[in-house]
């Protein structure tokens, strides 16, 4: 993906930082699950790859963050990203219409943007099912 960063965040992390949050996010159900310290803290709808440009299954990390990317290819603004594989995908503020429709990103609602974007720090793992 081409994308133009518009906004940067950065986190730091100290040498005795604990355990990092981890993202579950469930294609079959189209939801995620934030699991930190081995407890549930936060559930929501997710809006994953639509056919032809599915979401890849595994687990990653979330090595950057931006407050506001605009997608080349798409001419989308793509608003608390956070980049989990390279460049091509993140989980994002986006449509979230009950089933899977974006390019290959996890879409979720502004609002579970704003708390993931500003609760989940870089080095965070992202699990796809």
């Amino acid at each position: 993906m081409k994308a133009i960063v518009l906004g940067l965040s950065v986190c730091l992390l100290s040498s005795s930082a604990m355990a990092l949050p981890v993202i579950v996010v469930n294609r079959a159900d189209q939801t995620y699950t934030v699991i930190d310290d081995g407890k549930v803290v936060k559930k929501g709808q997710v809006s994953t790859g639509k056919p032809g440009y599915r979401t890849p299954t595994g687990r990653y990390s979330i090595h950057a963050k931006y407050t506001k990317v605009r997608s080349e290819k798409y001419r989308a603004i793509m608003r608390y990203t956070m980049l989990f594989k390279g460049s091509l995908y993140a989980i994002h503020q986006g449509v979230v219409p009950g089933y899977s429709a974006s390019h290959g990103c996890v879409r979720v609602p502004e609002k579970d943007a704003r708390y993931l974007f500003s609760s989940i720090p870089i080095g965070s793992t992202v699990l796809i099912k």
